[in-house]
């Protein structure tokens, strides 16, 4: 069922901003499409930001106090929600004397202690997921670093292909109860052979993860060392030539480690066949073919011909075959070949034709392979002393020398990391259950273990069900996640191109985070578009309707970029939040205003600012609070101009 999350305004006092109350409403629940809050440096806006993800996450915040105003001994926010058309009010009561902080939930019967939204909004309303819909500069960032984000989470989230997980645990925990109801006729047994099941299940997940952390922390190692060969290379003095000499002798070193690969794989694919081996193999295969056709064999007549004769009434002779004549022929016939003895006989005497026919000529292409094969090494290797030169030669400048320590150093963790993969290969099957790494032989080993256990617990049959579905669910689960991050990868790159058509600047892969072609991270203005871009693509492609809360949305982007930027504002969801300061105005509100007629204008500052005070207070549609002001309306928020944010 498709889920809707809709803002429908908030209202903070006693807290570290502005005291203000905000309304997104307009008629029938319906809430403006675009709300744009001016709100100058220092009057709160991170702080509003902080508490609007924690509202919507339940997040316990640390450090309560950081949060009061001064002088202030309790605060309050409330933030108000639409959840598929149904209210809900989250509140925050502060405690700034005990330093505490306590949640409440206003929704169906009444209020309850605690953060408690309906429990299918929970999979949104959680704080890994709330940071990407509570948007701001950091988080473009964070999009590209492995270590802060997991876009692969929020993609299995949005649209629900985490269900398949959960089914496959509900599935392996509905075999789980089963088979501990069952009653084994041997106890001991029983006992053995289920510690047994969840020692390897318990080992496979370890070992599933480390693999993964392993392969996680090798792609990023791989980033890494291709970034840092890039500074490396930009750090040798010696000009162009030099950049381009070293450039040239590191794409030919890889040109002829691919030639070797090829000319050894070749070769081994010639050895299968002996006959190219040596001329002695082709003459003895001969000769064994040739005494095949001495002893006549295979006889054109074969075992059934004798089957079928012991059924007639008369032999060929003419003699009448009786009871005891049939029984002799029947016992005699296994003497002789079967159809399966002929067909195999023919079938070597027809690849022996084959294979000595032409053996001479596939000895000749295997020496020609060998050759080849030697000659790639020779001239990689020569390929390998003059890069090793060049690179000696550049190591003269001390940058040249740190980007080469710290290349090398990248190269030698990454070696480390090959290592403790290959562990992970080792398919020894007497290595202690414990001490196991391959996963192969862990899922093998776990197969049998759960099968004898099946067996002891009489489940057979339901453990045999239980593997079909577990196995369609991750199959499912793995082609569901992978076209879905392909599609959103290749949909966001078109984006992109149309935002920022001269950078040249791509999505290579979806790993946890975004990762870009050839370079680490963009400008912040190329960093912001992709992550929009990005964004933007995710919640078109989901069935849920969820808000989008922006601080800065166009803030450090290119005057240009920032109307196309405008452009794509409107489509990123149902309802658009985002905070500005005057200084982000130019170049987005007025081509924002041409793309969407459904745009709400609020400025929201603190009392002393005297000839804006004035003014606010002339302003029909204003709020005057303990300690500020809040104007809705155009004019006065494009009018909002303060020279010193």
């Amino acid at each position: 069922m498709p889920l809707e999350i809709k803002v429908l305004g908030w209202r903070a006092a006693g807290l570290r901003c502005v005291d203000h109350e905000v309304n997104f409403q307009k008629k029938d629940d319906q809430t403006h499409r675009i709300s744009l809050i001016q709100m100058p440096n220092g009057n709160g806006k991170t702080t509003t930001l902080e508490l609007l993800r924690a509202a919507l996450s339940g997040a316990e915040l640390e450090n309560v106090n950081r949060f009061a105003k001064s002088g202030s001994s309790a605060g309050e926010f409330e933030l108000k929600l639409l959840l598929n058309k149904k209210r809900t009010t989250v509140i925050m009561n502060f405690d700034f004397d005990a330093g505490k902080l306590h949640y409440t939930t206003t929704r169906g019967k009444g209020k309850v202690s605690g953060f408690d939204p309906p429990i299918e909004f929970k999979q949104f309303m959680n704080e890994n997921f709330v940071n990407f819909f509570v948007f701001d500069g950091e988080l473009a960032q964070n999009l590209l670093d492995q270590t802060k984000t997991n876009a692969d989470s929020v993609i299995n989230h949005l649209f629900q292909i985490n269900v398949l997980k959960i089914i496959e645990d509900r599935v392996k925990t509905h075999w789980d109860i089963h088979r501990a109801k069952v009653k084994a006729t041997d106890q001991v047994g029983l006992t053995r052979r289920t510690n047994k099941v969840v020692l390897l299940s318990q080992r496979l997940k370890e070992a599933e993860t480390k693999l993964s952390e392993l392969r996680a922390r090798k792609t990023k190692l791989e980033y890494a060392i291709k970034i840092q060969t890039n500074e490396f290379d930009r750090q040798i003095k010696g000009g162009k030539k030099a950049q381009d000499d070293l450039i040239a002798s590191r794409d030919k070193i890889v040109h002829l480690e691919g030639r070797s690969r090829e000319a050894a794989s070749a070769l081994l694919d010639q050895m299968r066949d002996p006959c190219s081996l040596s001329p002695l193999i082709s003459a003895r295969l001969i000769d064994f073919r040739q005494g095949l056709d001495r002893v006549k064999l295979p006889e054109s007549a074969a075992r059934e011909f004798f089957e079928e004769l012991a059924e007639e009434e008369l032999c060929i002779c003419g003699r009448e075959i009786n009871c005891t004549i049939a029984q002799a022929i029947r016992v005699r016939a296994l003497q002789y070949l079967g159809s399966d003895d002929v067909s195999l006989l023919n079938g070597i005497k027809s690849s022996i034709d084959s294979s000595t026919g032409i053996s001479g000529q596939l000895a000749e292409e295997l020496s020609r392979t060998v050759l080849g094969l030697d000659d790639s090494e020779k001239q990689l290797a020569e390929a390998r002393t003059e890069l090793d030169r060049l690179v000696s030669l550049a190591k003269v400048d001390p940058k040249v020398r740190q980007a080469d320590a710290e290349l090398e150093d990248l190269k030698a963790r990454l070696l480390k990391i090959d290592a403790g993969l290959e562990d992970f290969d080792d398919d020894n099957e007497t290595i202690p259950d414990d001490k196991l790494l391959c996963i192969a032989v862990i899922k093998k080993k776990l197969k049998e273990a759960e099968g004898e256990l099946a067996e002891i617990t009489k489940t057979v049959q339901i453990k045999a069900k239980r593997d079909v579905l577990v196995t369609i669910l991750q199959d499912a689960w793995t082609s569901a996640s992978t076209i879905m991050k392909r599609e959103l990868r290749t949909q966001a790159n078109v984006r992109i191109n149309e935002l920022l058509p001269n950078n040249k600047i791509e999505i290579e892969g979806i790993d946890g985070a975004l990762r870009l072609a050839g370079k680490e991270r963009g400008s912040v203005g190329e960093t912001l578009s992709v992550g929009y871009a990005f964004l933007s693509c995710l919640y078109n492609r989901a069935q849920h309707q969820i808000p989008f809360i922006v601080d800065s949305p166009a803030g450090p982007l290119d005057l240009d970029v920032r109307s196309e930027i405008s452009a794509l504002v409107p489509k990123l969801s149902g309802q658009f939040i985002a905070f500005l300061i005057s200084s982000e105005l130019q170049n987005f509100t007025k081509p924002l205003s041409k793309n969407c007629d459904d745009i709400q204008y609020l400025t929201i500052f603190r009392r002393g600012l005297d000839d804006y005070d004035q003014s606010a207070k002339k302003q029909k549609s204003h709020m005057e609070t303990a300690d500020g002001f809040i104007v809705m309306g155009q004019n006065f928020f494009e009018s909002f101009q303060l020279e010193k944010q």
